[in-house]
């Protein structure tokens, strides 16, 4: 019902996709859109209770998380799992690969062609044609496109 997968898409074993409806007495309306051609290796693991759109020909390594979900710790006296969720969206542009163990965190986009490090943190969102490495992520080299 939340879930869209397109086209010539591969899914590895051990992925968790999850769209989450209710939480903590609050109601959501999750989009997952996975598009064509994309490559997801085992134990992915992606919570969505808002917009996470994963473009076409994206490549994703094994043992990726990517959210847009936080758990809020608004109330200090009241454990995080008990709280409402803070969502912001996630999109993953076309051509990206995201490398083993990586994490995207809510609020990302990563722009066209982006490289994410083995075990990145990304916590920004990634112009087009960037490498990111690190914790948390920072760009190590950007690419430019050059039109005659």
């Amino acid at each position: 019902e939340h879930i869209y997968i397109g086209d010539n898409t591969f899914i590895r074993p051990g992925a968790r996709i999850e769209c989450v409806t209710e939480f903590a007495g609050k109601q959501y309306t999750p989009r997952l859109s996975i598009g064509s051609g994309v490559n997801i290796e085992q134990n992915l693991h992606m919570t969505c209770a808002e917009s996470i759109e994963i473009c076409d020909n994206v490549t994703i390594s094994s043992n990726v998380l990517v959210t847009d979900i936080n758990h809020s710790y608004k109330e200090i006296n009241v454990s995080p799992l008990d709280q409402e969720l803070e969502t912001r969206n996630v999109r993953i542009d076309s051509y990206c690969l995201i490398g083993a163990g990586a994490r995207i965190m809510p609020g990302v986009t990563l722009g066209k062609n982006v490289i994410v490090g083995a075990n990145a943190v990304v916590t920004k969102s990634v112009p087009d044609y960037s490498i990111v490495a690190g914790v948390p992520a920072k760009i190590i080299k950007k690419y430019q496109i050059h039109c005659i």
